[in-house]
């Protein structure tokens, strides 16, 4: 939906096993690491009536998650269809000092976090931000 400053306001449908699930979702950045979230489960009429509401100058943005347990955190790698090598690893902490322990499978290249051009807002506006490595690190405390 419409960037407001430091926070964000979208829609989501997730699909898992056949079925769809809705969810609104409200995001305040405190730090470049740090995010207020609040979330909750919407039916699909309001998720449209929402979603008619979106920027128009930006695309739904969709992506595919892949959720891989490691020691005590899961991590989210989404896989986008207008990327073919690349990827964004997201991770969220307890708090900004936490440390992130990766399998060696999942090797981040470049940490993103900061970095506005890998917001949903901006990858919804701009799909091609400039040097992107293989696999990127966005980790985030809430």
């Amino acid at each position: 939906l419409c960037p407001n400053g430091e926070s964000s306001h979208r829609v989501r449908e997730w699909r898992e096993d056949g079925k769809s699930y809705f969810f609104e979702t409200r995001k305040q950045a405190i730090t470049d690491v740090t995010r207020v979230e609040l979330e909750r489960e919407i039916g699909r009429e309001e998720y449209l009536t929402l979603l008619a509401r979106a920027d128009p100058d930006r695309s739904p943005l969709r992506k595919t998650r892949w959720i891989v347990p490691y020691e005590k955190h899961s991590l989210e790698v989404d896989l986008y269809p207008f990327w073919k090598d690349w990827a964004v690893l997201e991770c969220e902490l307890e708090s900004e000092e936490e440390e992130i322990l990766f399998p060696p499978e999942l090797l981040p290249l470049c940490e993103v976090t900061g970095d506005s051009r890998f917001l949903n807002s901006s990858l919804a506006k701009n799909r091609h931000p400039e040097t992107l490595p293989g696999l990127l690190l966005n980790k985030s405390s809430q």
